[in-house]
C-alpha cells in the first residue's frame, strides 16, 4: 500500500490526492518508511520534497539520498505545486541539516555557490549554527553585509555569526569599523561576547543596536525565532 500511496505524491491533474496519501503514510510509519527513501530517488521533485518532509517530521535517519533532497529544500520553490504540505520546508530542511551535520557538510558548503539566493542564505546560517570554521573566510563578508542598515537580515546574520564561536572573531574584525553604524556596533558587540563570555548584558561596553523588536538580546535567539 505504501509503495502505492507514495506515487500519489507526485504531481498530477488529480487534486488533493498528494493530501491524502501524506496522511497515509504519516498514519502507517515506520511500514512506509521504505517507501518514502525510494521516493526520494524514484520520484519527480514535488514527491521527494513531501517524502523528505515525512520522513524529517519522523526523524528519520540521515540517508545520503534525503540529505540531498534537504539541500535542495533550502531553495526557492514556489514553482512546485502541493504548497499546503509544503509548508516551512526550507526551515525544516536546514533545521535538520544542522542536526545532521556531520554527514551533510559536504552537501551545504557545496550550496554556497548556488545560483539561488535562498539556499545560499540559508547554507550559510546552518554552517554557522553548525560551527563549521572551515567556511568563516567565505561567509562573513556575506553576513555582515546583512548587518547594516537597511532591509536586510541582521537579526539572523548577527546570530549565525555569533554561532560560529571565537574562531570567527578575527574574521569579523575587518568589519569592526564599517562606515554603517549598526554593522560596526553589531560586529563589536558580538566581538566582545565571545571574548568575554562571563560579562552581563549590562556589563558590556559595546552594546548590540536594535537589530530585533522582539528582543534585546538576539544573539540568545534559537534558529527559529532568528530566522523568522
Amino acid at each position: 500500500l505504501a509503495d502505492v500511496l507514495v506515487r500519489d505524491l507526485r504531481a498530477d491533474a488529480r487534486k488533493w490526492n498528494a493530501n491524502t496519501a501524506f496522511d497515509h503514510l504519516q498514519t502507517m510509519w515506520p511500514d512506509s518508511q521504505a517507501a518514502l527513501e525510494h521516493e526520494l530517488v524514484a520520484g519527480d521533485r514535488q514527491s521527494r520534497k513531501i517524502a523528505a518532509q515525512i520522513l524529517r517530521d519522523n526523524n528519520a535517519a540521515p540517508s545520503r539520498s534525503l540529505l540531498m533532497t534537504c539541500v535542495d529544500d533550502l531553495a526557492e520553490d514556489w514553482d512546485v505545486g502541493a504548497r499546503f504540505l509544503l509548508s516551512c520546508n526550507n526551515r525544516r530542511a536546514a533545521r535538520y541539516l544542522i542536526d545532521h551535520y556531520r554527514l551533510a557538510s559536504d552537501l551545504v558548503r557545496a550550496a554556497l555557490d548556488s545560483e539561488d539566493r535562498q539556499q545560499r542564505w540559508l547554507a550559510m546560517i546552518v554552517c554557522g549554527f553548525a560551527r563549521d570554521s572551515t567556511v568563516i573566510d567565505r561567509v562573513v563578508p556575506f553576513l555582515a553585509a546583512e548587518l547594516r542598515d537597511g532591509p536586510g537580515n541582521a537579526r539572523a546574520a548577527a546570530v549565525t555569526l555569533f554561532r560560529f564561536g571565537p574562531p570567527v572573531i578575527e574574521a569579523l574584525r575587518a568589519h569592526a569599523d564599517d562606515d554603517d553604524r549598526q554593522c560596526r556596533e553589531t560586529v563589536r558587540s558580538i566581538i566582545e561576547r565571545l571574548e568575554h563570555p562571563d560579562r552581563t548584558w549590562d556589563q558590556l561596553q559595546n552594546r548590540m543596536p536594535r537589530i530585533s523588536w522582539t528582543t534585546h538580546d538576539p544573539l540568545s535567539l534559537g534558529f527559529w525565532e532568528a530566522t523568522e
